[in-house]
C-alpha cells in the first residue's frame, strides 16, 4: 500500500494508461504532494501524459530528493 497526497484524484479502473503514469511517479517517489519551482515560488503541475510523466521524473527527481526529510 502507498499512501499518497489527500487531494489526488484516482483516474477511473479502466483507464490503464493514466494508472501506468501514477505507477511510474509512485515508483520514482512523487506521492503528489505539491512540488514548488524553487526559483519562482510556482507549483508545479503533475503530468497526465507519459511523456510529460518520463520528463516530470527526470526534471524534478532532483528536487523531490533534496525536499526529503530522513
Amino acid at each position: 500500500m502507498v499512501l499518497l497526497n489527500e487531494k489526488f484524484k484516482a483516474p477511473s479502473k479502466k483507464n490503464a494508461a493514466q494508472w501506468e503514469i501514477v505507477k511510474m511517479l509512485v515508483d520514482n517517489g512523487f506521492s503528489y504532494q505539491p512540488l514548488y519551482d524553487p526559483i519562482s515560488g510556482e507549483r508545479i503541475p503533475y503530468p497526465r501524459t507519459k511523456i510529460e510523466a518520463e520528463e516530470f521524473i527526470r526534471k524534478y527527481k532532483k528536487l523531490l530528493l533534496s525536499a526529503k526529510v530522513f
